[in-house]
């Protein structure tokens, strides 16, 4: 095959059309007129089933259930399901979440399939799913990159327009992939930084895609893997890379979406809200945008005021995207009159001996619940070292459901 052309896209920075539809000049800011909502329950869980209740009515034709507790195989999952207009539900990985269940009752779906080996949704989860349909299989790999390389040979032919690869060893740059992905009809496969594991380069080979998009910067996927990646592609290769997780976010949006009536909105520092919120984006036509809790970045403020949209919709609760940085990014973030200065993201303020989360490796400290004030520090936390890929190093969930410290006070 031709080796595709590299192009590296940059959130804010003028480029060429690549794609119908794709990267359109800028246009006027957002209104102020612009509407805003959230879709946010009491908890990952209840806040899936709501995402599923706001764009999917009963009678679907299938249901994709993934691991609320830990991301890997789930990031694979959005493509497949825009494709096929199929909500995800999270659950945790022993027990069925009742909002899931009831609202898999209320979906009453023909077929379910799981995603992800039992480590990550267990054999007892699969077998309590039978209630709610009558086909329930699970898709399921030796490890992430096998699983997401599974899901493209289930749901993508092959010489298709389009693909995404994205690091799966963390999971920030997959999530806007994935929305995008489902917008496209590209699948996202994973490959770990330095290594591009022989499942991934075996199923870029079977789809024979025109375009490849390599989602993230060195840090996350080399220079070396990207070549190896490239030499896949039968026309173009982008690096779709910014600074951060946000402006690459705003760099996927950009390349994928020219206007968008909807923009979503998922804190970058958690997964379960944008692997939930990936299919609906899919289904309205718009993207899942990164955004900490409190601030949204200038080069998703830019992005947004190119999309243009009339509706902003945050995915969690104000615990995941704030109401200011709701309204902030509904209101064309900085530049436009009346319109709130970008809230500058707080310190996160845990009791004094519990290190703040940063950088790729726990420190190895004993840390424990009687160390944080509220669940929500706890919970900030624990999301951080699981997104990095290590669980629950400190063993603050003591039953596993993904809500950790559960006896301190919320907030």
């Amino acid at each position: 095959m031709q080796k595709g052309t590299l192009r590296r896209l940059i959130a804010g920075v003028a480029t060429a059309t690549l794609l119908a539809g794709g990267v359109a000049s800028v246009q006027p800011a957002v209104s102020a007129e612009v509407s805003v909502s959230r879709i946010g329950g009491t908890d990952r869980y209840e806040t899936s089933a709501l995402i599923s209740q706001a764009g999917f009515a009963p009678g679907v034709d299938t249901v994709f259930v993934v691991s609320g507790q830990n991301h890997p195989d789930a990031l694979a999952v959005g493509p497949a399901a825009g494709k096929l207009r199929a909500p995800v539900l999270l659950t945790r990985t022993q027990g069925l979440p009742g909002t899931i269940a009831a609202e898999l009752d209320r979906l009453d779906p023909q077929h379910i399939v799981v995603v992800g080996g039992a480590v990550a949704v267990s054999d007892a989860v699969v077998k309590a799913l039978g209630a709610y349909a009558p086909d329930v299989r699970r898709i399921a790999g030796v490890d992430r990159y096998d699983t997401a390389a599974l899901v493209s040979r289930q749901y993508f032919d092959v010489a298709i327009g389009n693909a995404y690869v994205a690091s799966g060893e963390n999971f920030p740059d997959a999530l806007p992939a994935s929305a995008a992905g489902g917008h496209l009809g590209a699948p996202v496969l994973l490959t770990a930084k330095n290594n591009l594991p022989p499942v991934t380069d075996a199923a870029l080979e079977r789809l024979d895609a025109k375009r490849l998009m390599v989602v993230g910067g060195e840090s996350a996927i080399s220079d070396a893997v990207l070549g190896q990646i490239l030499e896949n592609s039968v026309i173009d290769g982008y690096r779709l890379a910014g600074s951060d997780r946000y402006e690459t976010s705003a760099a996927v949006s950009a390349h994928a979406f020219g206007q968008a009536d909807t923009v979503f909105l998922a804190n970058g520092m958690q997964y379960p809200d944008a692997l939930s919120g990936a299919s609906l984006a899919a289904l309205r036509g718009g993207p899942v945008l990164l955004v900490s809790n409190s601030a949204v970045s200038p080069s998703v403020c830019r992005e947004i005021d190119r999309l243009n949209p009339s509706h902003v919709v945050a995915l969690g609760g104000s615990g995941s995207v704030n109401d200011a940085a709701l309204t902030t990014a509904a209101r064309g973030c900085a530049g436009l009159p009346g319109a709130p200065a970008p809230v500058p993201t707080p310190t996160p303020n845990p009791t004094p001996g519990v290190p703040t989360p940063g950088g790729d490796v726990p420190p190895a400290v004993t840390i424990t619940c009687s160390q944080f004030q509220t669940q929500r520090q706890a919970q900030d936390f624990y999301d951080y070292w699981v997104g990095k890929g290590f669980g629950d190093f400190y063993h603050l969930d003591d039953d596993g459901d993904g809500t950790p410290c559960e006896d301190l006070p919320r907030t």
